[in-house]
């Protein structure tokens, strides 16, 4: 969920619940980690980052087998999203500054997760 400028968090708890929130930056030109179901850290399972024009590349790396979903946002559409080589499916939800990829991912300890723009 992206909070608006200025606004604050205000979904009720119930009495004894947590929220767990990764609050970051957001520069709408560039990718950005949302987070992951893959570790409570929401952001411990990226052994690296690596954006340009074209794409973007991130490492995972957890000392386990993994499976969950990766939320991204990407500043244009993907053409093609590839594990180890291997095309996944993703899903989107919203739109503009407020997209959304879904990502599936399941790995052994580690995993490439390249992303190639659609061309302009």
């Amino acid at each position: 969920m992206r909070l608006p400028e200025g606004k604050a968090f205000t979904h009720l708890i119930p009495a004894h619940g947590i929220v767990l929130l990764a609050v970051r930056q957001h520069d709408p030109a560039s990718p950005a980690y949302l987070g992951s179901d893959l570790h409570i850290s929401q952001g411990m399972e990226i052994a690296g980052w690596q954006a340009s024009g074209d794409g973007l590349v991130v490492d995972l790396a957890l000392p386990r087998s993994a499976a969950g979903t990766v939320d991204l946002y990407l500043p244009r559409p993907a053409s093609r999203v590839r594990l180890d080589g291997i095309a996944l499916p993703w899903t989107v939800t919203g739109a503009g500054r407020e997209r959304v990829f879904h990502i599936p991912v399941s790995f052994h300890r580690s995993a490439r997760l390249e992303i190639l723009y659609q061309t302009r």
